[in-house]
């Protein structure tokens, strides 16, 4: 099927495929040049009698617009601006502005209706918040800033970490692998840090917040985790810090308690399974995975893409709505795909490549999908170089530990 498709389809996909990779969304009409340009028999491949109209893929991008804005509300992906510690609307009613609690002066909320709702759990941490509060003003101050400004400061700070591709799901990632170890997770860099090149991420099990030097931020994570309302397999804490030579104007932006992503705990789950063995279930799992965290556009193009793929490998026809066979190389191509969608960073290793036999045993990172073949990544090599492979010319080496993509 894939050797039928016009050049005119090569050049829609490239860039619908060019514009995902900058993490942007794809316009409706870029998505439906894809569909103007296939054959009414590759459309009844892919499950669609005809091409979907131009308003039909609006509505899936009206979708995911949708999709991603509550995501955002219910801090399922990382925000990079402000919202009520309740509920996590955006803006009070009426689009008034959120207020602060009068106690610590740092939490949000939209009114007073979500600040009572959130007083059993705030109350736990109010006082230890308004005494952090407090000192960082007091640096801000010593700094030369002005008071009226200091939130702002916080916020921007907050937004720089927010907006660090893949740094949630990692911090996420890690929290769930070491869960079982009351962890706090601490992300921090350096004032000087524009692109994130320079952050580092600790792990602090319980057994080790002792030597933390901050008795503020220990006694809120105590505070937090024996508090009735804190599950492990639900919640972690995180630690976002820019670290100043001077530990005593370090700057705590967020020491937060924040939810488990049952979709990104799913990914990881499933890239780990996809590398560890072959199994036709662990395939299955991605499959369903795929078509459930994204539009059903999205999800047809990239099932139908690692389809082409097994026809590519290793000359096997999966009829439209079956599971190929599991095979190294497709649930190399399928790990690769998802770690790639959750901007988390896909080590590999070369193998078995021929003409450039003396690439192989050489590690690399995957940059993106290679937008002159659809069959192939473009990844850095060590030395800085990069090449094009397909799947089936390496391997993930991740081995359990989960990182954002490096600048």
């Amino acid at each position: 099927m894939e050797d039928t498709l016009s050049p005119a389809f090569h050049a829609a996909l490239a860039e619908v495929r060019q514009v995902r990779a900058s993490g942007a969304i794809p316009s409706a009409a870029q998505m439906a040049s894809i569909y103007d340009n296939a054959s009414p028999a590759q459309l009844e491949a892919w499950g669609y009698d005809s091409a979907p109209t131009l308003a039909q893929h609006q509505q899936q991008i009206d979708v995911i617009n949708f999709t991603l804005a509550e995501n955002k509300r219910s801090g399922i992906f990382v925000q990079s601006d402000v919202f009520c510690g309740k509920c996590g609307a955006s803006s009070a009613p009426e689009s008034k502005k959120l207020k602060y609690c009068g106690g610590c002066s740092t939490m949000l909320y939209c009114g007073k209706d979500c600040a009572t709702a959130d007083w059993a759990e705030h109350k736990l941490k109010c006082a230890i918040l308004r005494s952090q509060h407090d000192k960082a003003l007091e640096v801000h101050k010593a700094q030369g800033g002005q008071e009226k400004g200091f939130n702002k400061k916080i916020h921007r700070t907050a937004a720089w970490f927010a907006d660090l591709p893949g740094l949630r799901n990692e911090v996420m990632l890690t929290a769930w692998k070491h869960r079982s170890e009351s962890p706090y997770i601490h992300a921090y860099t350096s004032p000087d840090d524009v692109d994130g090149s320079a952050l580092q991420i600790t792990v602090m099990s319980r057994s080790l917040w002792g030597v933390d030097r901050d008795r503020d931020i220990i006694g809120h994570l105590r505070g937090i985790y024996d508090s009735s309302s804190f599950c492990a397999d639900k919640d972690y804490m995180c630690a976002y810090t820019v670290k100043h030579s001077s530990p005593t104007h370090d700057q705590v932006t967020k020491l937060i308690k924040m939810p488990f992503n049952g979709t990104a705990i799913q990914g990881g789950t499933i890239v780990e399974a996809l590398t560890a063995a072959t199994r036709s279930e662990d395939l299955a799992d991605a499959f369903a995975y795929v078509k459930a965290s994204n539009t059903e556009i999205t999800a047809g193009l990239m099932l139908r893409d690692i389809r082409n793929l097994s026809m590519v490998f290793h000359g096997i026809v999966t009829p439209h709505n079956c599971i190929p066979a599991p095979t190294r190389a497709i649930n190399t191509e399928v790990a690769a795909m998802i770690l790639h969608g959750m901007q988390l960073e896909v080590d590999i290793c070369l193998m078995g490549l021929r003409s450039a036999a003396h690439l192989n045993g050489r590690n690399a990172v995957i940059r993106e999908r290679d937008p002159a073949n659809v069959d192939r990544w473009k990844a850095r090599l060590d030395d800085g170089k990069c090449v094009s492979v397909k799947a089936i010319n390496f391997v993930l080496t991740h081995h359990g530990e989960f990182k954002r993509k490096s600048p």
